[in-house]
C-alpha cells in the first residue's frame, strides 16, 4: 500500500505540491494514514486506502439459497454476480463481515393492516386472511405444522416459513392478549416483539417488517402507547450487540385513520429514519418544487398560502390552524371579504412566522385551483417573497379527489414557472397534511414533471448508545445503506434467467467535471445538465406476475434487449419492478412484458400432439403448469388450480403467420374486426393506456385484422431491422385520432400519405401519430359524429432513426449519404410528442377506439 501511495503522491506533486502523506503509529496495530492537501487528491489517495483495506480483510459469508436447485448452479450465480456484495440485491444474506452494519429503520407505506391474531387463529384477523390469500393453502399447512397441539401463551411467537409467493422467509404470529386488561395486553406485546428480534438474529435476518400493533380493535391500545412499545423494543434491541439484521421496516397504510399520528410518533422517536413519505424535490427551471409531508403551520417560507371559504373558520383544517397561529385580527380581515373567482387576498401575517399570508378559495373546481396555484406563483414574483408553501387546496373540508387537486395545483404551478424567468422566487413547498395527499401528488408529480425525483432521505439510524460487536464506531455507513437499498427477495417464481436482470447495474458511468467562477452558476449548470439527461430517460414498473408469463424465447430476448439498450431492471419491492433507462429502450421492453399476459404458445411438442387430437394426456404450458383439454369446446383446464381458460388455434398461411393474439381466420378471409371483451386483460390493457392520458368514456375497442396490410408491414419491419443494427425498426404504440368517415378507408387500405394537410403539415407531408392519446382525442382531430362519438387507432409504427421535422418535408431528411434516409421526423428530437412517417406500410392499425 505504502509503495501505491508513494507513486500516487509523486503524481499528483508533478506539477506543484497538491498533497502530503504522512504515517502515523506505524509499529502498532492501529496504524493511521494522514493526508493533507486538495480535495480531489486527497481523494485519489483515500480510494487506494479504501481499496486496500476491502481486499486485505478477512470475510466469511454463508448464502442461504431460496430454491434448492439454486445450488447446482451456484458457480453461474457467483459469476453474474461477479461477487457476493452484488447478490444482496435478490437474496437475504448472513453476512459476518467486520464492516459496520448500521440498522436502518424505514416506515414504509403499505397494505399490512394493523390487527392482530386471537388464539393463534389465522382467519381471527385480516392481516391472517391477507397472508392466506396471497399464499394459499401452503402457508396454512406451514402455519399448522408449527402450531401442531401447542396453545401458544400472551407474547409466545409462532414462527412460519413463509412461501415464495410473499417473498420472504419467515412469517412471526405474536400471540396477543385480548383488551380488558391493559397491562397484560401491553406486556405480551413487549414480550412477542422482543422474541421476534431474538428469531431475526437466530434466522441471521437481513431485514424484517414490524407493523405498530395494538390500535387495532382487538386490543384497542392508544396509538401514542402502541408506538411507544414498538420503539422501546427497537430500541432495546439497538442497545445491545446486533448480528445480521440492518432493516427494519415499519408499514403504515394510507388511508388507516390513525397513519399520520403513528408516522409522526414513530418520526418524532427517531428523527433519522427513511420512509416513503420523505420529501421529494424536483427542479423546473431552475426553481425548486418540494413534495412535503408535514403541518404547514410548521413552515418559515417567506409567503403561506391559506385555503378558505371566507365564512368557515372553526372547522378543523388547515384554515383554521393558521388562523389559530396568526390571530384574531386576520380572521376579522377575512369575514365578509368579496374575493373573485381565481382572485388572492393578502393580508400581513401578524402572528404567523412568514412575511405575507395568501388567502385563496378553491370553490371546489379543479380549474379555479389551476389558476390560483399559477396566480400564486406570479404574486410571490411581483412581491418578491423567495419562498412559498401551499397546501393541498381543497381536499380536506372541500372533499376534492387528492389526484385531481395534485394535477390542478402542479400544472398551474408549471405553468407558473416555465417561460417565466423567475428572478426572485426559488422555492415552491407544497405542503400535504394526509399520507394518501402525499402520495397522490408523489404520483402526479412524476407524470406532469417528467423527470426523475430527488428523494432528500434521512441519514441511517446510529443511536450513541449502541454497541455492536467488534465494529468501529468510525467505520462509514455506506454499507448499510446499500445494503438496504439491495434488501429485496428473489420472487420464488423466477428461475435463474430473471436472477441476471435484478444484479444491479455495472455499466461504467460518464462523470462530469462542472468548473464556473460561482457556486450558483455550477449549480445551475448541473441542474441544467441532470434535466436534459431525465428528459430523455423515463422509468417504468412492472410485476413479478407480468414477467412469469414471458416464455424462455421471450426471457432471451428480454435479457438482450437490456444488455443491448444498457438498461437496468431491479427490484423495487416483492410485488413491483422496476426498468430504468432511455425511453426508447424502456418502452421497447416494457412493451415485451405487458404484451406477455395478453397470449401464451402451447410447446412445440405439445401443439404436434394437440393437431393430431391427441389430448388424453393433456399438456403441460412453458409455466411448468398441467392442464387437461376438451377439443369440442376448446377449452383448457388447469389441473392445481381449476382454472378454465379458451384455447385459440390458428392457421397460418405459407407465407404469413397470424399474430398469436388475433383470432382466427379462415381461408378465404383476408380481414376482420373483432371486438373485444371488456373483460378480457387485451381490453384493459388497451383501455388503461388511453385513460393515461384521456379521461373520456371508452364505449368499444375493436381489434383490425387485416392480412395484407399486417403482412407489409411486418416486411417493411423486417427490412428497417436489417438496415439498423442496434436501432432496429423501432416500434412504438401511438395514436391517430379521426373522423368516423375515414375509420373504414383506414381499415382496409392503412393510413393515407395523400390526405396529408387536412390537419396541418407542420412537420411533413406524412402521416402522424402522437405519443399521448390525449392529443388525439382533440375534436379538431378525432372529428365528434352526429352523436358525440370520436374514433382513435391505436397503431404500430416503425419509427426507427428520426429527425427534426419541416413543413416542407415530403420524405425524411438523408442520415447517411447519399441514399439512406432517417425513418421519420418528430415534432422534437429531445423529447419527441409526434411521429410522422412518409411509407405506407411503416405503421398498421392495430386497435379502433369509441370514445365519447
Amino acid at each position: 500500500m505504502k509503495d501505491d501511495l508513494s507513486k500516487a503522491v509523486k503524481q499528483a506533486n508533478r506539477e506543484g505540491v497538491q498533497v502530503e502523506l504522512k504515517y502515523q503509529d506505524e509499529s502498532s496495530s492501529d496504524a493511521k494514514v494522514q493526508l493533507v492537501g486538495y480535495t480531489t487528491e486527497v481523494s485519489k489517495l483515500k480510494n487506494i486506502v479504501l481499496q486496500y483495506k476491502k481486499n486485505n480483510q478477512n470475510h466469511h459469508a454463508s448464502l442461504p439459497l431460496p430454491r434448492p436447485e439454486m445450488a447446482e448452479y451456484f458457480t453461474e450465480i457467483l459469476a453474474l454476480a461477479d461477487s457476493l456484495d452484488s447478490l444482496d440485491s435478490v437474496v437475504s444474506m448472513a453476512s459476518t463481515d467486520s464492516l459496520d452494519n448500521k440498522i436502518n429503520i424505514k416506515v414504509v407505506i403499505g397494505s399490512l393492516k394493523q390487527q392482530q391474531m386471537v388464539q393463534t387463529n389465522m382467519t381471527s384477523t385480516l392481516i391472517g386472511s391477507s397472508l392466506l390469500n396471497k399464499a394459499w393453502k401452503q402457508l396454512q399447512n406451514n402455519f399448522n405444522n408449527a402450531k401442531g397441539r401447542h396453545t401458544l401463551k400472551p407474547g409466545e411467537v409462532l414462527q412460519v416459513d413463509a412461501t415464495p409467493a410473499l417473498g420472504c422467509s419467515k412469517v412471526f404470529f405474536i400471540e396477543c392478549a385480548q383488551k380488558g386488561n391493559k397491562h397484560i395486553s401491553e406486556k405480551a406485546l413487549h414480550s412477542g416483539l422482543g422474541r421476534v428480534f431474538q428469531l431475526c438474529e437466530q434466522n441471521s435476518l437481513g431485514s424484517v417488517a414490524l407493523a405498530v400493533l395494538g390500535p387495532g380493535i382487538v386490543l384497542s391500545i392508544p396509538v401514542k402507547d402502541a408506538v411507544n412499545i414498538l420503539t422501546r423494543e427497537i430500541c432495546k434491541f439497538l442497545s445491545g450487540p446486533t448480528g445480521q439484521l440492518h432493516t427494519i421496516c415499519i408499514p403504515t397504510m394510507p388511508n388507516y385513520c390513525n397513519s399520520e399520528e403513528m408516522f409522526q410518533t414513530v418520526h418524532a422517536l427517531f428523527h433519522s429514519l427513511t420512509s416513503d413519505l420523505d420529501e421529494i424535490i424536483m427542479i423546473v427551471d431552475g426553481i425548486e418544487v418540494h413534495l412535503v409531508f408535514g403541518d404547514i403551520t410548521n413552515e418559515t417560507t417567506d409567503a403561506v398560502v391559506n385555503t378558505t371559504d371566507f365564512k368557515d373558520f372553526q372547522t378543523a383544517g388547515v384554515c383554521k390552524d393558521i388562523l389559530t397561529k396568526a390571530g384574531p385580527q386576520i380572521q376579522a380581515q377575512l369575514t365578509g371579504a368579496q374575493v373573485a373567482s381565481g382572485q388572492i387576498f393578502t393580508t400581513l401575517p401578524e402572528g404567523f412566522p412568514c412575511r405575507t399570508l395568501m388567502h385563496v378559495c378553491g370553490l371546489r373546481d379543479p380549474a379555479v385551483i389551476k389558476t390560483l396555484a399559477k396566480e400564486i406563483v406570479v404574486q410571490c414574483e411581483r412581491g418578491r417573497y423567495r419562498s412559498v408553501a401551499i397546501p393541498a387546496i381543497c381536499t380536506g373540508q372541500g372533499g376534492l379527489d387528492p389526484s385531481v387537486v395534485a394535477k390542478s395545483i402542479l400544472e398551474g404551478v408549471k405553468e407558473g414557472i416555465q417561460g417565466a424567468n423567475l428572478q426572485h422566487l426559488k422555492n415552491i413547498r407544497i405542503i400535504l397534511l394526509k399520507i394518501n395527499v402525499f402520495l397522490e401528488f408523489k404520483a402526479t408529480a412524476l407524470q406532469i414533471f417528467g423527470v426523475s425525483s430527488l428523494l432528500t432521505a434521512p441519514a441511517p439510524l446510529a443511536p450513541t448508545s449502541a454497541t455492536r460487536r467488534g465494529r468501529s464506531a468510525t467505520t462509514s455507513g455506506h454499507w448499510a445503506s446499500t445494503r438496504m437499498s439491495r434488501s429485496h427477495s428473489l420472487p420464488g417464481a423466477l428461475n435463474l434467467s430473471d436472477l441476471a436482470t435484478s444484479l444491479p447495474d455495472t455499466e461504467s458511468r460518464a462523470v462530469f467535471l462542472v468548473i464556473g467562477y460561482s457556486d450558483a452558476e455550477v449549480s445551475d449548470a448541473c441542474r441544467e445538465l441532470k434535466r436534459v439527461y431525465d428528459n430523455q430517460c423515463t422509468t417504468q414498473t412492472f410485476t413479478p406476475d407480468e414477467m412469469n408469463c414471458l416464455t424462455s424465447d421471450e426471457m432471451d430476448q428480454l435479457l438482450f434487449k437490456v444488455d443491448l439498450l444498457h438498461l437496468q431492471v431491479e427490484t423495487k419491492s416483492s410485488e413491483q419492478w422496476v426498468v430504468k433507462g432511455l425511453k426508447d429502450g424502456v418502452n421497447e421492453v416494457l412493451k415485451l412484458i405487458k404484451d406477455a399476459p395478453l397470449r401464451q404458445k402451447v410447446p412445440q411438442d405439445m401443439n404436434f400432439k394437440l393437431e393430431k387430437k391427441d389430448v388424453k394426456d393433456g399438456f403441460v404450458d412453458t409455466q411448468g403448469v398441467q392442464w387437461t383439454v376438451d377439443l369440442r369446446k376448446m377449452e383448457a383446464t388447469s389441473c392445481d388450480s381449476g382454472q378454465v381458460t379458451a384455447l385459440k388455434r390458428l392457421e397460418n398461411l405459407l407465407d404469413f403467420a397470424l399474430p398469436i393474439y388475433w383470432d382466427n381466420m379462415n381461408q378465404s378471409e383476408t380481414s376482420k374486426v373483432i371486438e373485444l371483451d371488456q373483460s378480457s386483460a387485451e381490453y384493459e390493457t388497451v383501455k388503461m393506456d388511453f385513460r393515461r392520458t384521456v379521461t373520456k368514456t371508452v364505449l368499444k375497442i375493436e381489434r383490425i385484422q387485416n392480412i395484407n396490410l399486417r403482412r407489409l408491414y411486418e416486411m417493411r419491419k423486417k427490412e428497417l431491422e436489417n438496415r439498423n443494427d442496434s436501432m432496429g425498426a423501432g416500434e412504438r404504440i401511438l395514436y391517430h385520432g379521426t373522423s368516423k368517415e375515414s375509420c373504414t378507408s383506414i381499415m382496409k387500405t392503412n393510413f393515407n400519405r395523400s390526405l396529408a394537410g387536412q390537419n396541418a403539415t407542420i412537420y411533413g407531408q406524412g402521416t402522424y401519430f402522437a405519443v399521448n392519446a390525449s392529443y388525439s382525442a382533440n375534436p379538431i382531430y378525432a372529428v365528434p359524429a352526429a352523436d358525440g362519438n370520436q374514433y382513435m387507432f391505436v397503431a404500430r409504427v416503425l419509427t426507427g432513426y428520426h429527425a427534426q421535422g419541416r413543413a416542407d418535408m415530403k420524405t425524411p431528411p438523408v442520415r447517411v449519404a447519399p441514399d439512406h434516409l432517417y425513418d421519420s421526423v418528430v415534432d422534437n428530437t429531445l423529447n419527441p410528442s409526434m411521429f410522422v412517417v412518409f411509407h405506407d406500410c411503416q405503421a398498421y392499425p392495430d386497435y379502433l377506439i369509441t370514445f365519447k
